[in-house]
């Protein structure tokens, strides 16, 4: 090994150098190899970027080949008949970048999706009967009452039965979309509820403090900086906000009144943002019957007045999308929390349960 003193060239197994005595030790790879170190830090970053390039130009072709085709899958059932099973899972939102990473994860369901399924399924004249598999605890107001909104142009359009099937949670924004179908059936074990709107986002102003963080505003009007969060609500904001979230939940409470058929004073009277087993929902007229998928198989097939039929989900994600899911999870690319990251954002409106 070469002395870094005077570059006598020593025995590896030397700690000191025989001609100068000075100490040996190994050269940093950053050091010894410079250029080395740049082109492989290089490679890494257009190694990055053709992998998600490669995974957006999937998804663009993706109509193309069936390889990567969201369409159907077979559940049960037989004969030429269909019920079209279409999944509410997670957060609701409004929509979600189409490409890339993100769009394959099952944290969240996107309301411009929903959209698109609900088309592909108006243009088959074998499907007979609709259930929504729901199994989230909201999200997005706005989302959520564009769902609500596809799926009673879809019932308008059609006329043919709804079902909603509750799963693990179907609550606040999970529950407002239930309104669009004819009957509900709820699994034993289903939380539901939660009638009411949220508004939330994370205060920094005593982090900021501690820290000597300050943020300058200058604004046009006084509420402009509303939910600011490096500053206290004052009595006026916190009026507006209020007068906002009291708006929203007549609207919620209006459309649970319309879809359940009861009386608005008394879905006021039990909606106070708790949730509900599925034995206290049904006492509650919140839902129509308690059993498993198969109960509400047996029920679209009653009210579609079918004999036989076979059981497809629409919109289910390509064998691509899966192992790419698969692998990217093992990587912990798209496993993180969605309340934290919605709670980071700007406040919005929520029809969303923390349960």
């Amino acid at each position: 090994m070469k002395c870094r003193k005077c570059s006598f060239e020593n025995i590896k197994e030397n700690k000191f150098c025989s001609n100068c005595g000075a100490e040996i030790y190994p050269v940093p790879f950053y050091k010894k190899h410079p250029i080395k170190l740049v082109l492989s830090l290089i490679s890494i970053f257009f190694f990055i970027l053709f992998f998600y390039s490669f995974i957006s130009f999937i998804n663009q072709i993706g109509n193309d080949l069936s390889l990567t085709q969201k369409s159907q899958g077979y559940i049960s059932g037989k004969g030429e008949n269909k019920i079209a099973v279409i999944n509410i899972d997670g957060i609701i939102v409004e929509t979600f970048e189409s490409d890339g990473i993100s769009s394959l994860s099952d944290n969240y369901t996107s309301a411009r999706e929903i959209k698109r399924i609900l088309e592909e399924i108006r243009n088959d004249n074998s499907v007979k009967a609709l259930i929504l598999r729901i199994n989230s605890p909201g999200g997005s107001a706005a989302a959520s009452d564009e769902i609500l909104s596809e799926i009673r142009r879809y019932k308008s359009d059609t006329n043919l039965p709804i079902i909603a099937y509750m799963s693990d949670v179907a609550a606040s924004g999970g529950y407002y979309v239930a309104m669009g179908a004819d009957k509900i059936v709820a699994n034993p074990a289903t939380i539901t509820g939660s009638i009411g709107v949220i508004i939330s986002y994370l205060s920094f102003k005593e982090l900021a403090n501690k820290y000597g963080v300050k943020q300058i505003v200058y604004k046009s009007g006084e509420l402009k900086n509303l939910a600011d969060s490096f500053s206290t609500p004052t009595a006026q904001e916190t009026q507006v906000l209020q007068s906002i979230i009291d708006e929203m939940y007549k609207t919620f409470i209006k459309v649970v009144a319309e879809g359940r058929k009861l009386e608005e004073s008394y879905v006021q009277e039990i909606a106070d943002g708790r949730v509900y087993s599925a034995n206290q929902a049904i006492k509650l007229k919140l839902i129509d019957e308690i059993g498993n998928f198969e109960n509400s198989i047996s029920t679209a097939k009653k009210l579609a007045n079918l004999q036989d039929a076979s059981v497809f989900e629409y919109g289910k994600k390509s064998l691509l999308d899966e192992i790419l899911k698969i692998n990217l999870s093992k990587l912990g690319i798209i496993n993180f929390d969605q309340n934290l990251v919605s709670q980071l954002r700007k406040p919005s409106i929520m029809y969303l349960t923390n349960f």
